[in-house]
């Protein structure tokens, strides 16, 4: 048994006491100051006896009045609070292992400098012989080179300088690169010209190709310059000069 319900019990003695103290006040047959506690039966008072509201708060003892205070419903939850700032970044863990190596990859695209680089070139500063008529058979030689089985990349340039200004000559000039295959003008491999020269001034033209060429077996490469007159003549022939680089680079 709680000890609320035995406070209760306590009052409720206390209560029929005074009950009892009156009636007998009434009736005359014992004095009020003669009644005790051992008068009162043991459970002789009950619920019924005592008043609705007549023991109150005060009237209890201490440690009841506390349990009273403590035993209400509970309240309703508060709302959540706000959430707090973030706290500062964490130390730095330790580093990893090292990852195991990866598979060696696919080869790649072969580079010049892999396939060989320069396979071979010409160099050379000729004067142009002729102007004019058969390119195979009027065709000044600048040089020749020899290129093995492969894939090249083919680069001619040449500068072109007229000797004497004071003569005129309005020629287009000409570089070719010919692989010899047994043709009659060979394989191009690169050809280039210039601007018509004007007819007079100290002026100088250049002219410049690039190929990409395959070759299935060795084959000699010849290089010449040339020029052509509007009039078909052989005007400026032997008045220009031609500074020629060509050169073949492996490139498969």
């Amino acid at each position: 048994m709680s000890k609320l319900k035995n406070h209760g019990k306590a009052v409720a003695i206390v209560a029929a006491s005074v009950l009892a103290i009156g009636a007998l006040s009434t009736g005359g047959a014992v004095a009020a100051d003669k009644i005790g506690a051992k008068d009162i039966r043991s459970n002789a008072v009950r619920t019924g006896h005592i008043k609705d509201g007549a023991v109150k708060k005060r009237d209890l003892a201490p440690s009841v009045q506390r349990l009273l205070a403590h035993s209400g419903k509970p309240g309703a939850p508060g709302k959540p609070g706000a959430p707090g700032k973030p706290g500062a970044p964490g130390a730095a863990g330790p580093k990893g292992d090292t990852g195991a190596q990866g598979p060696k990859g696919e080869p790649g695209d072969p580079a010049s400098d892999v396939k060989g680089g320069l396979e071979d070139k010409v160099t050379e500063k000729v004067t142009v012989a002729n102007i004019g008529g058969s390119f195979t058979n009027r065709a000044t030689e600048v040089g020749t080179m020899t290129l093995q089985p492969g894939t090249y990349l083919v680069n001619g340039y040449a500068f072109f300088d007229r000797i004497d200004d004071s003569t005129p000559s309005t020629p287009i000039l000409q570089i070719a690169v010919r692989g010899i295959d047994g043709s009659q003008w060979g394989a191009d491999y690169g050809t280039a010209y210039t601007g018509e020269f004007p007819s007079k001034g100290d002026l100088e033209q250049t002219a410049s190709s690039t190929r990409v060429v395959t070759v299935t077996q060795e084959t000699e490469v010849e290089v010449f310059v040339f020029g052509y007159n509007a009039d078909q003549s052989a005007n400026g022939s032997g008045n220009y000069t031609a500074d020629v680089s060509v050169s073949a680079v492996r490139i498969g």
